[in-house]
């Protein structure tokens, strides 16, 4: 059984980012873990007390986030109707990011998911710092960017952004081939750039995306810039209604600046394009 991790701060991104990722594999059964790390509240809460006070304010913490917990899946579950999911509530003292390490080897976990904001995130910005770290951190399992206030739309049109600098071999990222062959997706393929301006390892690397993904229902489009990588792509998955985009996260390349970025149409709202992200070393 395929299991999802999803770390929550009760906030209603939290609840979408759950609910989101319920529908999109409702047609497998799936072990969904819940998880909801107190350390910065018992952290903020006890340091205000003395100490014998301390550990009832703990038991009170955990009793309540129990509950918020047990709440979360009913509502999940009620608003799903039948799908044939389980779910598990952990609350934990550990911080988010070494709770999420232990999971992730302790119960298999092949995805997680977050939403893009927490309670507190600004709302000019995209991505949340909580979501952004879990991004930096995660070394072994791909995470899907659930947006704010997004309605499920199944992923037919899969986006991966590429500067070919690198090769990805995505025929072996079981998250994005799982989507493509169960809602038989296209895959578009997009890089900024001419592609005659390539250099001998870019074209090396395109060659053998092309060898990879020949299974798929793949296209490549070649975008000339304007104004910036980010707002290039950006443009382009809006006018191609892409419905994922897909992202492969090595230290120092694009992901941190386009997340970062101002909203790129406020008329619109924001970004409500999900994204999943693919670590590489």
């Amino acid at each position: 059984m395929k299991t999802i991790l999803i770390p929550t701060d009760f906030s209603n991104n939290a609840y979408e980012a759950l609910f989101y990722s319920a529908k999109l594999y409702s047609e497998h059964t799936t072990n969904f873990i819940l998880l909801y790390s107190y350390e910065d509240e018992v952290s903020h809460l006890t340091s205000r007390v003395d100490i014998g006070k301390s550990e009832k304010i703990v038991d009170q913490i955990i009793t309540r986030v129990e509950k918020q917990g047990a709440e979360l899946i009913d509502k999940v579950r009620n608003n799903l109707g039948n799908a044939a999911h389980t779910f598990r509530f952990i609350a934990t003292g550990m911080s988010v990011y070494r709770a999420v390490k232990k999971l992730i080897t302790q119960e298999n976990v092949s995805l997680m998911v977050m939403g893009t904001k927490g309670k507190t995130a600004d709302e000019n910005i995209l991505v949340g710092s909580t979501t952004l770290q879990m991004i930096k951190k995660l070394k072994t399992c791909p995470l899907l960017v659930v947006p704010e206030k997004v309605n499920f739309v199944a992923p037919f049109k899969i986006g991966f952004a590429t500067d070919f600098t690198e090769y990805s071999n995505l025929a072996h990222a079981e998250p994005l081939t799982e989507l493509i062959n169960s809602f038989h997706s296209s895959l578009e393929v997009i890089h900024v750039g001419e592609q005659n301006t390539l250099t001998e390892a870019q074209q090396t690397h395109l060659a053998l995306l092309k060898k990879n993904t020949e299974s798929f229902n793949t296209h490549f489009h070649f975008l000339k810039k304007e104004q910036s990588i980010s707002k290039t792509i950006q443009k382009f998955v809006e006018k191609e209604d892409i419905d994922l985009l897909v992202l492969v996260y090595r230290k120092h390349n694009m992901i941190m600046k386009l997340f970062r970025e101002p909203v790129i149409n406020k008329l619109s709202g924001a970004d409500r394009t999900l994204k999943l992200i693919i670590p590489q070393e």
